[in-house]
């Protein structure tokens, strides 16, 4: 009878620490990674309002397509379809190269991740999903941010010619969905921060779909970022080749 109490009692224990061991920083990053797309391969509408004093400064929309290498790097495709005078532009992301056609143009420039898209968007925040491929990730904390409990996750760049230096994650520690992000330049000045107003269960997957940016300095400068029209299919490869470019039509 005693040494069935015992064993009980040591499935008990290890359940337990199981149950209620900390998480990883790669198993933090890869929650993160899971709330900015509903999967490997998918497409999405992207509307980004730009304000200053509450005032709209600017106000873009775009299609995006997103597929996922097999070693993690980043391809994405934006085409732009507002304001009526950038229609037509296209952004290609492949790992962390970047390229912008424009209409007109005979071939795409390149051009750096951290190119903004409207206000405090840049073409690295919309187009790479997938920040596991880009930066290393360490727990350096918790802290609570708008009364949650988080656990602190800085992202450190594995190569220079990703979009920021460094990013720090406020993870919630109930269902792990990012609370605030922090980015932040090679000289570690704050750049810009990221609040994640609200999600959307899309398949198995809790997606942010809505994402307000606030600038570091001008505190007024706001931008919200919000994605819908969510579908996950497989996309062709011939959508991500800077040499056609050109000639791809969404």
């Amino acid at each position: 009878m005693n040494k069935i109490k015992i064993l009980f009692s040591l499935i008990f224990i290890n359940l337990s620490f199981f149950i209620f061991s900390e998480p990883t920083a790669i198993e933090l990053i890869n929650k993160v990674d899971d709330t900015r797309g509903p999967g490997l391969s998918f497409s999405c509408n992207v509307s980004m309002i730009s304000t200053e004093k509450k005032e709209v400064t600017e106000s873009n929309v775009m299609k995006l397509l997103y597929k996922r290498q097999k070693d993690g790097a980043n391809r994405a495709l934006g085409y732009i379809f507002e304001p009526a005078e950038q229609k037509g532009r296209k952004v290609l992301l492949i790992g962390t190269d970047t390229w912008l056609y424009i209409p007109g143009s005979k071939k795409p420039i390149k051009i750096s991740p951290a190119q903004k898209l409207s206000g405090n968007t840049s073409t690295g925040d919309v187009l790479s999903v997938n920040y596991k491929s880009d930066y290393d990730p360490q727990i350096i904390g918790e802290e609570k941010i708008s009364g949650i409990d988080t656990y602190k996750l800085e992202l450190v760049a594995k190569v220079p010619t990703v979009t920021y230096y460094k990013i720090v994650i406020y993870v919630s520690k109930n269902d792990f969905k990012p609370v605030k992000s922090e980015f932040f330049s090679k000289t570690e000045k704050l750049l810009k921060s990221a609040f994640y107003r609200k999600y959307q269960k899309i398949g198995s997957k809790n997606v942010a779909v809505e994402i307000l940016i606030v600038d570091a300095i001008m505190k007024e400068n706001l931008t919200i970022v919000s994605y819908s029209n969510f579908k996950v299919e497989d996309i062709e490869e011939s959508y991500f080749n800077k040499d056609i470019l050109k000639d791809i039509n969404i």
